[in-house]
């Protein structure tokens, strides 16, 4: 057999091993290239700007001395610039025309550009497709052609611009637009072909030598910039822009002298230069015109138009915000010079028009949200080319940071403006500048502190304001600044069980100081009683309130005060011990206790047993004895008694009278169930040195005991209120009266026996009775508790002496007091009666100690008698 061979004639049949390892040649790749048009279009572009493409268009001459030096030279003069500028708008409008240049929009460049990487790489399943492979090739064609026409279009702007600044210079210097404008152009040159033509080789005269003017004193910035970075450098357009922004400015704010022409030269800008005056810039300038016609307005009393005008160029600049792409229009430049948004906001906020400001900056940091969707190319796709690319990251998040400033910034001016001139309007534009910012704060997820700087400025500036914001946009804030602001918000609107739930949340949050705590608690059970006092909102989510949760609150902010006490009282052991050469266990121990109580609120079991009865604080304990309603009279008892003796010193010159000081049965009082410890011992030392003679103690232990049992004698719960009346024949428990003032009588009359210069015989010292009535004891416990007090003969002999005194002093005050006289008749008949007292007084030997006394008191007593006779004879 045989194989025809695709060349030629038969041939004889290979060998089989060389049939199965014959390898097909490999097909041709295929290479795209231009077509000729493509490349003459290219080289006559190239030929146009060549000779300038790499120099220098505008510099200064640093030979030049004084004003000469400042003035700034051009690489090209109107004459070349007139040349050169023909010739490119004539290929710019040959390449627009060019049937293969069909990009119209993003969509087809994207697919131009991959159809270019598919011919690169080969793709074998275009490569089969004829049809396939011809419109790829058409696309590539498309794209390069359509990059040439980038190139000489932006180039044609960039000739324009520096013919607009040459003829700027030329209106400075002769104050007049138009006649720079109008000025005859200068003739053409003799050979039409600028391919030809070497820049700067024709022969020139001798420029007048002129003085710098304003405008060179902007294009300090584009000094050295050569063509090609004005065409293809980013960097040099915004130079660019910010030396048009300041010279169509209205008025100017450097060191020059403002122009009359800016508005003619912002038209020309925009109408030629679109790709340096953009659509933010040129926004931005109508804006800034109508603002000053608008204050025109305004002084000639056209109040109406003037306000349409304010809000025309209001919109205006909003709308040359969301056209400001750059950071360099937010961010501040190098030389000093205002950016764009700045200078907006400036001038807006100069006019009243802060809300304005603030819609503006928040339009402007959407741009860098990078949220934005991108911008459909429609309409003129050849404008479209200029249209602002979005940032860098990192640019992008400090120009947002900057746009957020500015917002902030003009939030709280715009307040403390509306604060000052006192606008009583429902709403205003404070107000709207506010809820413009809660809205914009949705979308602004790169800056999560951005709504709550924007509140606490108002916060700062008008805190009343603050509240008429949605609520769930500022609770959160509110609940970590300034949660007493929020509590007013609920109260001042009847939400008084929001107030209460408030409170209480922050009370046990965790975080807080005891102080704060402590009124939180309060805030939340005055809260609590007025929810249960007024109609409670249905619509309220917090919990309702009634008797048994005002009641929870009031136990609780009684705890909370008790551990107040403790805190302050170990803050003190703490100081005491760090006092010491070297601090102990003790020191460390005080540390941990009061971290631990300004750190939470603890449970008054622990309040109790491993702080205020660990460290021997004994008024603690009692208070806590009263909070919980705890009615364990003989612990009472014994904490009233480790109480006194801490405060009376065991020092004595008499050695009896100091046994008798430092032994158990002494301190053994009424009501007390272990004789053997009748107190705790303490680690206070209060003696100091003092003796029990010198009496020195007294004043200490009266004010004490006072201050305590008005305490303990107050109304439920700690709050102050009225104490029980004179009629009460006892106290509460933890005020067991016959054991204090039993303890009281003892010391005052071992007091007086020891001291020469009173006479116990004669007279009873009065202190104990004095200091009862003090810490609020009714008259007739006291009386009886009194008269019952001690075992030795000359202390019960004070007692009732004592006893007598109070009851004579409850008949005078009687006399005049319809309530004392009531309560005086309630305790004659419980036993507070002068002729029972006279009797127990009989039973003492008028002629041992205490005789004189005797006789006194019982003269007192029928005096006492014959007055609560006459009082109930009538």
């Amino acid at each position: 057999s045989s194989v025809r061979s695709p060349f030629g004639a038969s041939a004889p049949a290979p060998a089989p091993s060389i049939v199965q390892t014959y390898v097909p040649p490999p097909r041709p790749q295929l290479q795209f290239h231009h077509s000729p048009r493509h490349d003459a279009l290219v080289l006559v572009a190239s030929r146009l700007l060549r000779p300038a493409w790499f120099k220098a268009v505008v510099w200064f001459d640093e030979r030049e001395t004084g004003p000469l030096q400042a003035r700034a030279k051009f690489l090209l003069d109107r004459r070349d610039l007139t040349a050169l500028r023909g010739p490119l708008t004539e290929l710019r409008a040959a390449l627009r025309d060019e049937p293969a240049l069909a990009v119209a929009t993003r969509h087809d460049l994207l697919a131009a550009d991959r159809a270019r990487r598919g011919l690169r790489g080969g793709d074998e399943s275009h490569l089969r497709d004829a049809q396939a492979r011809d419109a790829d090739a058409a696309r590539v064609e498309a794209l390069a052609l359509h990059r040439v026409y980038r190139l000489v279009a932006r180039a044609g702007e960039a000739l324009a611009l520096l013919d607009v600044l040459l003829r700027a210079r030329d209106a400075e210097d002769r104050t007049n637009w138009a006649a720079a404008k109008d000025a005859p152009p200068p003739q053409p040159p003799k050979i039409p072909s600028l391919a030809l033509v070497v820049i700067g080789s024709t022969t020139q005269k001798k420029l007048e030598q002129k003085p710098c003017t304003a405008v060179d004193a902007h294009l300090k910035p584009l000094a050295g910039l050569t063509l090609r970075e004005l065409v293809c450098s980013r960097k040099a357009h915004e130079l660019v822009r910010g030396c048009l922004r300041a010279l169509v400015a209205p008025s100017s704010s450097d060191k020059v002298k403002p122009y009359a022409w800016p508005h003619d030269l912002a038209r020309e800008l925009g109408a030629s230069c679109g790709l340096f005056f953009r659509g933010g810039d040129a926004l931005a300038h109508a804006a800034s015109l109508k603002l000053a016609r608008a204050e025109k307005l305004a002084l000639s009393a056209r109040h109406a138009e003037a306000d349409q005008e304010t809000k025309a160029a209001s919109e205006g600049y909003v709308l040359a915000a969301r056209a400001w792409r750059s950071p360099a229009d937010v961010l501040p430049a190098a030389n000093g010079q205002t950016p764009a948004l700045a200078a907006a906001c400036n001038a807006l906020r100069a006019r009243n028009q802060g809300a304005a400001a603030v819609r503006c900056a928040l339009a402007c940091a959407a741009n860098f949200t990078g949220d934005a969707a991108e911008e459909s190319v429609g309409g003129d796709w050849e404008s479209a080319l200029y249209r602002g690319t979005a940032p860098t990251s990192s640019d992008s998040a400090a120009a947002l940071k900057a746009c957020l400033d500015a917002a902030v910034d003009a939030v709280g001016g715009e307040l403390r403006r509306c604060v000052s001139v006192r606008e009583h309007t429902e709403r205003d534009s404070a107000d709207d500048a506010l809820a413009a910012c809660c809205a914009a704060s949705i979308s602004i997820r790169n800056a999560p502190d951005f709504l709550d700087r924007v509140l606490e400025a108002a916060r700062e500036a008008d805190p009343a304001r603050l509240l008429s914001l949605p609520l769930p946009a500022v609770e959160p804030f509110l609940r970590k600044r300034d949660p007493a602001l929020l509590w007013r918000h609920h109260a001042g609107r009847g939400r008084h069980a929001a107030a209460a739930a408030l409170m209480e949340d922050l009370a046990t949050a965790s975080g807080a100081k005891l102080d704060d705590r402590v009124g939180c608690l309060v805030r939340a059970a005055d809260a609590a009683r007025r929810a249960c006092s007024a109609p409670q909102i249905v619509d309220d989510q917090a919990p309702l309130c009634d008797a048994a949760r005002v009641r929870d609150l009031d136990e609780l902010l009684a705890v909370a005060r008790l551990q107040q006490r403790c805190l302050r009282r170990a803050r003190d052991l703490l100081h005491d011990a760090r006092r010491l050469p070297v601090p102990d266990e003790r020191a460390r121990d005080l540390e941990r206790v009061c971290q631990t109580l300004e750190s939470r609120l603890v449970g008054v079991s622990e309040l109790y047993n491993d702080v205020a009865s660990r460290y021997g604080m004994w008024d603690v304990c009692l208070a806590t004895l009263k909070v919980c309603g705890h009615d364990d009279e003989p612990l009472a008892v014994k904490l009233w008694t480790s109480l006194i003796k801490r405060l009376v010193p065991n020092n004595a010159r008499d050695p009896e009278l100091r046994r008798e000081l430092t032994s158990a049965p002494f301190w053994v009082a009424p009501g007390c169930t272990d004789a053997q410890e009748p107190f705790w011992e303490d680690d206070y030392d209060d003696d100091q040195g003092q003796c029990f003679e010198d009496g020195a103690w007294r004043r200490p232990l009266r004010d004490a005991v006072s201050a305590l049992g008005r305490e303990l004698g107050a109304d439920e719960l700690g709050a102050p209120g009225v104490s029980r009346g004179d009629d009460a024949p006892w106290t509460g428990p933890a005020f067991p009266l016959k054991a204090v003032a039993a303890l009281l009588q003892r010391l005052a009359t071992r007091a007086a026996d020891a001291d020469p210069a009173s006479d116990a015989d004669s007279a009873a010292p009065k202190w104990p009775a004095d200091c009862l009535l003090d810490a609020g004891a009714p008259r007739l416990a006291l009386c009886l508790a009194l008269a019952d007090a001690g075992t030795a003969p000359l202390e019960r002999l004070h007692g009732l002496a004592n006893a007598a005194d109070v009851l004579d002093a409850w008949a005078l005050k009687a006399r005049d007091d319809a309530r004392a006289r009531a309560a005086l008749a309630a305790g004659l008949r419980h036993g507070a009666d002068p002729d029972a007292l006279a009797a127990a007084l009989r039973g003492f030997d008028g002629r041992g100690r205490g005789g004189p006394l005797v006789q006194r008191t019982l003269e007192r007593l029928a005096l006492t008698s014959e007055r609560v006779e006459a009082l109930f004879s009538r």
